[in-house]
C-alpha cells in the first residue's frame, strides 16, 4: 500500500515550512496547526496532537508522520494517543525536552517579528537576507500570541521517560550545525525509541528541509518506502 505522508510544522511555522516537501509529495497532507495563522493557537502539545488526530481520522493509511522540531513532538504525543494512525515517524530537528528559556514567551508577546528575527538568526547559518526577512513576514502573520503558545507547548514538553513506549518505525534526522536542537537531542531520541535510525545532515541548522529540501526529501521518500515495503508484507 502507499504510505501518505502527514507534515506538521513546528513553532512559529506553517504550511509554508513544507513548501518543498509538499511539490515532491503530491499525495502528502501539510496541516497547518490551529493560530498558524488561522483559528486560535492551542497552549500543549498534547492539545495540538488531539487536534491532528482528529484531523486523520478520515485519512487512509498508512500514514506517515513528519514533524519538524514541535511538530515532532506533537507527531511523538500522536503515536502514543493514538497508534492506530501512525505507522511510522519522521522527526526532523525535534527532541524529547526542549531547551527554550521561559522569557522566550514573554519576549514573542512584546516583540513578534524581533523574537522572529532571532529564531532565524539561530536556527538557520547562512540563510540570505531575502529569505530572512520572507520567513519573519510569514512568523509575524501567524501572530504574537500563536508563536508564544508554542514556546509555551514546547516548554512543558518532556518524554524522555516514555521514548521507549514508541513502538513504529521511526527516522530521526538532525543538522549538524543545529543550535536549537543540536545533535545530542536527536541522539537522545535514536537511542530511547526502539525502531530508529539516525541521520545528520552536514552544514545545516535548525530547518534543513528548507536549506536542504532535496536531501531531506530523499531521506523521506526511502524512510516512506521501507514502511510500505513491511505494510505489504
Amino acid at each position: 500500500m502507499t504510505a501518505r505522508p502527514v507534515f506538521l510544522h513546528g513553532a512559529g511555522g506553517g504550511t509554508f515550512t513544507w513548501a518543498s516537501q509538499e511539490q515532491r509529495f503530491g499525495g502528502g497532507y501539510v496541516l497547518a496547526l490551529p493560530g498558524h495563522p488561522a483559528g486560535t493557537p492551542l497552549r500543549t502539545v498534547g492539545g495540538n496532537a488531539e487536534w491532528v488526530a482528529h484531523a486523520l481520522r478520515e485519512v487512509p493509511g498508512p500514514r506517515i508522520i513528519i514533524g519538524h522540531s514541535m511538530g515532532g513532538a506533537i507527531a511523538m504525543h500522536l503515536a502514543l494517543i493514538a497508534p492506530e494512525l501512525v505507522d511510522g515517524l519522521v522527526l526532523i530537528s525535534t527532541a524529547a525536552r526542549f531547551s527554550v528559556p521561559e522569557a522566550a514567551v514573554g519576549a514573542a508577546r512584546s516583540d513578534v517579528a524581533h523574537a522572529a528575527d532571532r529564531l532565524l538568526h539561530r536556527g538557520w547559518p547562512g540563510i540570505d537576507t531575502a529569505t530572512h526577512a520572507e520567513e519573519v513576514a510569514l512568523i509575524v502573520d501567524n501572530g504574537a500570541e500563536t508563536l508564544a503558545r508554542d514556546y509555551e507547548a514546547v516548554i512543558a514538553f518532556d518524554l524522555t521517560d516514555r521514548l521507549g513506549e514508541l513502538s513504529v518505525p521511526t527516522l530521526v534526522i538532525v543538522g549538524t550545525d543545529d543550535r536549537i536542537t543540536p545533535p545530542g537531542d536527536a541522539a537522545v531520541l535514536h537511542l530511547g525509541i526502539p525502531d530508529s535510525a539516525l541521520v545528520q545532515i552536514p552544514d545545516s541548522g535548525h530547518f534543513p528541509m528548507r536549506e536542504h529540501p532535496d536531501t531531506v526529501s530523499l531521506l523521506i521518500a526511502g524512510f516512506m518506502a521501507q514502511v510500505e515495503v513491511a505494510s505489504d508484507g
